[in-house]
């Protein structure tokens, strides 16, 4: 996702939590659920592809 805090806020407004979130250098991934299971596994992916910014 191009912005992974916002795409998390706009979901969380809908009923979606982070299940769990592992992040590490340059990427950072976050599977997430409703509190009435949905079913079938949705990630989110953050990844940094310029190698010259932190």
């Amino acid at each position: 996702v191009p912005d992974m805090d916002e795409a998390l806020d706009h979901l969380g407004s809908l009923g979606w939590r982070v299940t769990t979130a592992i992040e590490d250098h340059g990427a950072r991934m976050c599977k997430i659920d409703t509190p009435d299971p949905s079913g079938f596994p949705v990630e989110l992916i953050d990844v940094n592809v310029d190698p010259h910014e932190e």
